[in-house]
């Protein structure tokens, strides 16, 4: 009784075989590798897509750090100043702001008297320090106060099972959006993830949504998208001498080899249960157990 739930995952055959010949390949893996596979599987999507040798985007410490906002074309600043004797400055800078005057156009703003200023990705504190240094070097003691008063609508984007566009702002997290649009329970929450700059971030939502795990609930930037699919996209595929071959949904990534042949209606009475063929598909170079049932129950 080596283990009692060694697991599988998407896109595996399990081949139960008769008395007649079995399929043969070159190289075959036994029930020690499978148990040690095992193992991994249950550490996650990051172990289980490492097995399957799929490329993904590991997450860093930067994608739960709060970004400093930079500022973009068509934002609009409220700037004033106060200067002790130049009260006719401090309306005249109050009044445009209160007009809109001071939108970003082509990267820049215009300050009246001055050449434009270039702020195109700064930082509100940046802005007010180079306004700032603009100005003392024609008036001294002039305080310069800046604060972001429009900006471009941050959104996400929701595809696949479930569609909408939803407002974000620099503290949203993959949880606090989740929680909002609620998930359908037919969802693959295995292969479900963030496309961010056309890459997919490797999220495990599994351990995000069922386990709590807070080191999966990373901060959503501008544009990001989350692809929640439906069941059927993570699957395996029982064949052989069971009593319905089947194609299983397995929306959480993994399934015990006991409950694939039990939804498969289990064994029949001819079924050799000695010889228990496993094909986990990486496609180009599938790796292949052959396995006895008795050693993993």
């Amino acid at each position: 009784m080596v283990l009692k739930c060694c697991k599988v995952f998407f896109l595996i055959f399990l081949i139960l075989s008769s008395c007649s010949p079995k399929f043969h390949f070159s190289e075959i893996s036994y029930v020690q590798d499978f148990i040690l596979d095992s193992y991994k599987i249950n550490k996650g999507k990051k172990e289980i897509l490492s097995l399957m040798k799929e490329s993904f985007c590991e997450i860093s410490k930067k994608d739960f750090e709060i970004q400093k906002y930079k500022l973009e074309e068509d934002d609009v600043l409220n700037i004033s100043i106060f200067h002790p004797i130049r009260k006719d400055l401090e309306e005249k800078i109050q009044k445009l702001s209160d007009l809109n005057f001071f939108q970003i156009k082509n990267g820049k703003i215009n300050i009246p008297n001055f050449d434009e200023i270039f702020i195109l990705g700064l930082q509100i504190e940046e802005v007010a320090h180079l306004i700032t240094s603009k100005f003392t070097d024609e008036i001294k003691n002039v305080k310069v106060f800046v604060n972001l008063k429009k900006s471009k609508e941050k959104t996400v984007e929701i595809v696949g099972l479930i569609h909408g566009i939803h407002k974000i702002d620099e503290k949203t997290t993959i949880f606090d959006i989740l929680s909002k649009i609620g998930l359908p329970p037919n969802c693959d929450l295995f292969k479900s993830c963030i496309i961010r700059d056309n890459k997919k971030l490797l999220i495990d939502f599994v351990k995000l949504l069922k386990e709590g795990d807070m080191n999966e609930n990373i901060l959503l930037r501008d544009s990001d998208k989350i692809f929640i699919p439906g069941d059927g996209e993570s699957k395996i595929f029982v064949m052989g001498e069971v009593s319905k071959q089947s194609l299983i949904n397995m929306p959480l990534g993994t399934i015990t080899l006991k409950e694939a042949i039990l939804k498969a209606g289990g064994f029949l009475h001819s079924s050799n249960t000695n010889s228990i063929q496993i094909i986990r598909t990486a496609f180009f170079n599938p790796k292949i157990y052959n396995i006895n049932f008795s050693d993993i129950i």
